[in-house]
């Protein structure tokens, strides 16, 4: 028996809008696993749904199936993120040509079904299309499995609907056998529905989602049953839009936007975050402020003598929102400079002299920054041109007959501190500006968090020009720590005061190098790690690995002054690795494609406020207003709030699981691919220590190409076998067409990862293009 014509063009159709909806992978990621073992949950459907349910059945005219599988599809759109989904839809599957035995066994198939979710649809609109298309399904069934086979793992939630109360049914799988349904798909949660043969028989409805349990927790389950209820008794508004949201937080509104961002505290603020350091100069004059190399600085030199710099930068003019550049070694001058320029008054732009001349010409510009400090040896190495260049060093024997006596403060808590430029979409970067109250604020939430034995002695390793540093070096200024100035981390045991760092402040990838090399000191008990995702795997390696009792695993922009979001990690701890909640003085909202909040569990874009937020992108008034945006939430309102572009979502607890960057999702062969996904699939092989996915394009031609740090540097499983092994959890077109053995991954002068560094394969092999390349 054949297919219609008709059936054939709507198949083909629908194919062709079929995209990859793994609801479950998001869960995989942040979920330690257990046994495997397939339970259920029974949800429980309210007289209030069933009311809602006659009276949409009343006034649609439709099915109970379609108003309920049309409540499915928003359910995984919510969880999915997506407004494009795939599900499966069970369906008889009695006329199957590849069902031998269709006359004597009730037998079901899975069916994959698309359905866009339109900005514009109303309820009824979404259930007119389901209504119409469902007669399709029943031809489908005549479908071989071998045209479905394609699309078989495009989704991960089914939705099965019958009308008795037998539901040991059966199920043809992916091999064309016919198996018993509760022997369950390897990977799949089912959502099945169950009531009598009419709509007078409504109050028999029942819902059970069975699930595993190494995918998704019960509680999780649970929260899914209470969108169901919810989307549900929404449906009989046939009117209302389907991406309005607000019924769905009728329980959680408290909880989004109260309790998790009751997060106000109070603090002494100053007029200029130097005025920090000087209290504690003051209060501990002897003690030693800073160490680089065999040279270190007590808080009475490294004060005096940036007071000096200070009073010699006002005679040249520098003040309130006067920006300098700084572009030196890392050392104690470079810290004088930093302190020098905030004391005087002015703001400073860190520049890395690492950085290509143009792009270090292009900031200066950018920020018309007419003065550059700098030193001897850079000076040698960089000409900046017309810009007035002072060699601390030489212009020291002027600069150090100033007085030492700290300066009046000529500043206002709300006149920048620094810039930090990041790269930017249009390849061109751009600098965030940052106020003082924002530094201050951050230093006074970094004292009550870590308190001041932790910050007695911080490793200071990251570029001035990273944002991270800010952290690195006034935290323990401001509070009586010690800053260990190193010019390279991964060098660290060569490090004379290494057995003084109390905190290691990095980027997982180079924290896990130090401590499989062993070059953690004993006498270095934290971490704070932000910049790359930190898994569960990677913390309890650091830990067998050194004798650190805690990590804090933070998340921040340099949008919101380097932090945003911190989870602490003590030794032994098996939980979740989250980034955590809000840090003092910060709110947060996930928001969905149509700017409504997110339900708690599902994957929505994180938009940050409070006191930490950049006044803007220096002379970009077009992006500043794209990305800082009006608060219109809570008690926040007529403040603003940024756009960070990535996706997370809220466990229960009102911890944040961080998803991905948004713009890391491609469209690659007609297919929606987050590149993170593949990279955290892939991390799972027990021989992969590091990886990275791209998607590269030569002559129009696109390739997926994964990167390979092998454990150990040895090479002891091949391509084919890492590639069954994504195949296990991936569709086809996810599994890289090349896999390229590195020795390492190339980074940043940041310690972060460098794509663009990346080798590409030779156009030649891709046919057949694994290959190992050294360092």
């Amino acid at each position: 028996m054949t297919i219609s014509e008709k059936a054939r063009t709507f198949w083909d159709e629908n194919r062709y809008q079929m995209s990859e909806t793994l609801v479950l992978n998001n869960f995989d990621k942040l979920i330690a696993h257990t046994s495997g073992t397939i339970r259920n949950v029974e949800i429980t459907i309210t007289s209030e749904t069933r009311d809602a349910l006659i009276d949409a059945v009343g006034k649609s005219g439709m099915s109970l199936e379609t108003l309920l599988f049309v409540a499915h599809c928003k359910v995984v759109s919510l969880l999915s993120g997506q407004v494009m989904i795939t599900t499966g839809i069970c369906r008889d599957g009695r006329y199957s040509s590849d069902n031998q035995q269709a006359d004597i066994r009730n037998v079901v198939r899975v069916l994959p079904y698309a359905l866009t979710l339109g900005a514009e649809d109303s309820w009824n609109d979404i259930a007119l299309r389901v209504h119409e298309s469902f007669g399709m399904l029943h031809e489908l069934q005549k479908l071989s499995l071998t045209e479905l086979n394609d699309a078989k793992k495009l989704f991960d939630v089914h939705f099965s609907y019958t009308e008795h109360a037998d539901t040991s049914y059966l199920l043809i799988n992916n091999d064309e056998s016919v198996i018993a349904q509760d022997s369950y798909d390897n990977h799949s949660l089912i959502v099945r529905f169950n009531s009598g043969s009419n709509i007078h028989e409504i109050n028999d409805l029942k819902c059970v989602i069975e699930y595993r349990d190494d995918l998704v927790t019960k509680d999780q389950v649970i929260a899914f049953g209470g969108y169901y209820s919810r989307v549900i008794q929404e449906i009989g508004r046939d009117q209302a839009s389907i991406h309005t949201s607000s019924y769905l937080l009728s329980d959680e509104n408290e909880r989004l936007m109260s309790e998790w961002n009751d997060t106000v505290r109070e603090f002494d603020l100053k007029n200029n975050l130097s005025q920090l350091f000087e209290e504690q100069a003051q209060r501990t004059p002897e003690k030693v402020a800073s160490i680089n190399k065999n040279e270190q600085l007590t808080y009475q030199q490294l004060n005096e003598r940036s007071n000096q710099l200070a009073r010699y930068l006002r005679k040249l003019g520098i003040g309130p929102e006067v920006l300098v550049g700084i572009c030196m070694e890392r050392s104690n001058l470079m810290l004088i400079a930093l302190l020098g320029v905030l004391k005087a008054g002015g703001g400073y732009v860190p520049l890395d002299p690492k950085y290509p001349n143009d792009r270090l010409h292009f900031m200066l510009d950018d920020a018309q920054v007419e003065m550059i400090l700098t030193d001897t040896i850079i000076s040698e190495q960089i000409s900046f041109g017309d810009k007035q260049m002072i060699t601390l060093d030489v212009e020291w024997t002027i600069i150090g007959t100033f007085e030492r006596n700290n300066l009046e403060c000529q500043t206002t808590s709300n006149h920048v501190a620094y810039l930090v430029y990041t790269s930017g979409s249009t390849g061109f970067p751009k600098a965030a500006v940052i106020e003082h109250r924002s530094v201050i604020e951050l230093m006074y939430w970094a004292r009550d968090e870590f308190g001041l034995d932790t910050l007695s002695g911080v490793l200071a390793s990251s570029s001035i020009c990273f944002d991270m540093s800010i952290f690195e070096l006034y935290a323990p200024l401001s509070w009586g720590g010690t800053v260990i100035l190193v010019d390279d981390i991964l060098k660290l045991r060569d490090t004379q005061a290494v057995t003084e760092v109390s905190l290691i402040s990095t980027v997982p990838s180079a924290l896990r190098t130090l401590a499989e090399l062993g070059w953690v000191s004993t006498n270095t008990r934290a971490a704070l790690l932000a910049g790359e995702p930190l898994s569960h795997q990677m913390t309890k390696r650091m830990f067998s690995s050194t004798k650190l009792e805690k990590i804090w695993n933070a998340y921040g922009l340099s949008e919101d002054t380097t932090y945003t979001t911190v989870s602490m990690i003590k030794r032994g701890c098996e939980e979740l690795v989250t980034i955590g909640r809000p840090i003092a003085n910060r709110q947060l909202y996930i928001l969905d494609e149509y700017q409504q909040m997110a339900p708690i569990g599902v994957i929505g874009e994180l938009y940050v406020a409070g006191n930490g937020l950049a006044r803007g992108y220096i002379n970009r008034p077009d992006l500043t207003a794209e990305r800082f945006l009006p608060n219109r939430f809570g008690d926040h309102t007529n403040t603003r709030m940024y756009r960070t572009g990535d996706l997370v979502r809220y466990l229960p607890d009102g911890q944040l699981a961080y998803i991905g960057r948004k713009d890391h999702q491609i469209k690659f062969r007609g297919h929606r691919i987050d590149l993170g996904e593949i990279e955290m699939t892939l991390a799972t092989h027990a021989d992969v220590d590091q990886c990275v996915v791209v998607c590269r394009e030569d002559g129009g031609d696109k390739r997926l190409i994964a990167y390979v740090v092998m454990r150990n540097h040895t090479i002891d499983v091949s391509p084919l076998q890492l590639k069954e092994h994504l195949r296990i959890k991936l569709p086809e077109w996810m599994v890289p067409a090349s896999i390229v053995w590195l020795a390492k991954l190339p980074t940043t002068s940041h310690g972060k990862l460098d794509r663009k560094a990346l080798p590409a394969p030779e156009r030649s092999s891709w046919p057949s293009p694994d290959r190992h390349v050294g360092q």
